[in-house]
């Protein structure tokens, strides 16, 4: 696939837990990311990013809570081959 055709919010949760990323952390901004991640947020309208994080990757210091990623609260979710990040502002 070319990085032309490649858009990250195409990516449904099918796709990312079969997609062949290895160890690779995929990150969003809130409002690109797939709409099925952005409904497990349990904030009120207040977050930046979403991340998925394969399992067996650890999660790195920029995607913890009081990074840029999420300055105020970094919720996580398990789900299938990983974890999602919501990154919260506020």
């Amino acid at each position: 696939m070319s990085q032309e055709n490649f858009r990250a919010n195409d990516l449904n949760l099918k796709t990312v837990t079969s997609f062949n990323a290895g160890r690779a952390i995929l990150i969003w901004r809130f409002e690109d990311a797939p709409e099925h991640f952005q409904l497990l947020s349990q904030n009120g309208g207040d977050e930046d990013y979403i991340a998925f994080a394969p399992d067996g990757v650890e999660i790195p210091a920029f995607l913890e809570e009081g990074s840029s990623f999420g300055c105020f609260k970094v919720e996580k979710h398990q789900v299938k081959n990983g974890t999602i990040l919501i990154g919260y502002h506020s």
